[in-house]
C-alpha cells in the first residue's frame, strides 16, 4: 500500500514537472516569436539605412556641383539644421531619438526643395536629377521613421513617438538659402552614418533588449 502511494505521489511529480514545462514554453513562444518579428523589422531598417546613407553622398556631391560650390570646402554651419548625435542610454530611447531626427531632416529637405525650385531653372538637365535625387530622400527617410516606429511597437507597445515640423518662417537670401541646403545635406550624411555606428544596428543587439 505503502508502494503504492509512492507510485502515485512520483507520478503526480512528473505530471506537475511537465505541466510547467509545457507552461514555459507556452509563455516563452510569444517572445521567441517576437524576437523574429523585431529582427525583421531590425534588417529591413538596416538595409534601409545603408541604402539611404550610399545615397546620401550622391546627393550631397550633386548638390555642391549643380549649385556651383567647391568641393574641397567644408560645409558651413547654419543655425537650425538639426545635429548628427544620437542620444540615449537604451535602444529604446535611441530608436525614439533617430525616428525624431529622421523626420526633422525630412522636413528640412523638404525646404532645400521648394529652395532649389525657385532658384534653379527648372529645364535645366542638372537641377532635374538634383530634385529626383531629393523627393528619393525625402520618400526614404518618410520610409525610414515609419519602419522605426513600428520598431518601436514591436519592443514596447506603449512607446509613443512625437510628429515633428520644421517651422517654415526663417527669412534667408538666395545665397545663404543655397549654403542652408549644403549644410542640411551634409548633416544628412553625417547622420545616417552616426546611426549605423551607435544605434546597435551593426552589433545586431537592438532586439536583445
Amino acid at each position: 500500500m505503502a508502494h503504492q502511494h509512492r507510485t502515485t505521489l512520483t507520478d503526480f511529480v512528473f505530471i506537475c514537472v511537465l505541466l510547467v514545462i509545457k507552461l514555459e514554453t507556452v509563455q516563452a513562444a510569444p517572445h521567441s516569436g517576437n524576437m523574429d518579428k523585431c529582427q525583421k523589422a531590425l534588417d529591413k531598417i538596416v538595409e534601409l539605412f545603408n541604402l539611404l546613407d550610399h545615397e546620401a553622398g550622391i546627393l550631397l556631391t550633386t548638390y555642391i556641383k549643380t549649385n556651383g560650390f567647391p568641393t574641397d570646402q567644408q560645409a558651413p554651419v547654419v543655425d537650425g539644421v538639426p545635429p548628427t548625435t544620437i542620444t540615449g542610454s537604451t535602444h529604446k530611447v535611441k530608436l525614439q531619438n533617430i525616428h525624431n531626427r529622421a523626420m526633422l531632416f525630412y522636413w528640412h529637405i523638404d525646404t532645400v526643395i521648394k529652395y532649389m525650385t525657385d532658384l534653379l531653372e527648372p529645364s535645366d538637365n542638372e537641377t532635374q536629377i538634383l530634385l529626383r535625387l531629393l523627393r528619393d530622400s525625402m520618400n526614404r527617410l518618410q520610409n525610414l521613421f515609419g519602419r522605426v516606429e513600428k520598431l518601436l511597437q514591436i519592443l514596447d507597445s506603449n512607446t509613443t513617438t512625437v510628429s515633428t515640423k520644421v517651422a517654415q518662417d526663417v527669412s534667408r537670401d538666395e545665397y545663404e538659402k543655397k549654403i542652408y541646403g549644403w549644410a542640411v545635406l551634409d548633416r544628412h550624411k553625417d547622420f545616417l552614418a552616426m546611426v549605423l555606428e551607435v544605434a546597435g544596428f551593426k552589433a545586431n543587439t537592438v532586439c536583445e533588449g
